[in-house]
């Protein structure tokens, strides 16, 4: 069951010098890991902020369509971080525990990306051992 859709664009132009600031201040935005990615190459510096900063935007979004009382949008910056599968794709991983109140859901994530503009969108589905119970039950009626 889907229990949210973020999606969110933004023009890579915008974070074009965020390499400047100070990983203090950096870090109240993104994950220590997600900041060691940014800053990792540097001609692709505003690519990846760009990218990372939409992936928080997206993932508010979507919470926000489920969750009664959504959190600060930069209590999930912190908690929210990308890695990579073993194929290469993203993978949003988001560490629930410093979203409390907010009911966890399994991530689905996908980035792209032109010249001048990054895109994600964010599914949110509920748990398969949340959903199952829902399921049997209607699907109990149907005989």
């Amino acid at each position: 069951m889907i229990l949210g859709i973020g999606i969110d664009s933004i023009d890579i132009i915008r974070f074009a010098h965020w390499h400047t600031y100070s990983r203090t201040t950096l870090l109240r935005v993104f994950s220590s890991h997600d900041l060691d990615y940014c800053l990792q190459k540097p001609a692709l510096y505003a690519q990846r902020f760009a990218s990372r900063f939409a992936t928080r935007e997206a993932t508010y979004k979507a919470i926000c369509a489920y969750a009664s009382t959504p959190p600060p949008l930069l209590a999930i910056g912190r908690a929210v971080q990308i890695q990579t599968n073993q194929a290469g794709a993203p993978q949003l991983i988001i560490d629930w525990a410093q979203l409390p109140g907010i009911a966890p859901a399994a991530a689905l994530l996908s980035i792209t990306h032109t010249a001048t503009t990054a895109t994600v969108i964010v599914l949110l589905q509920a748990h398969p051992e949340i959903v199952d119970p829902i399921f049997a039950k209607a699907s109990s009626g149907l005989r």
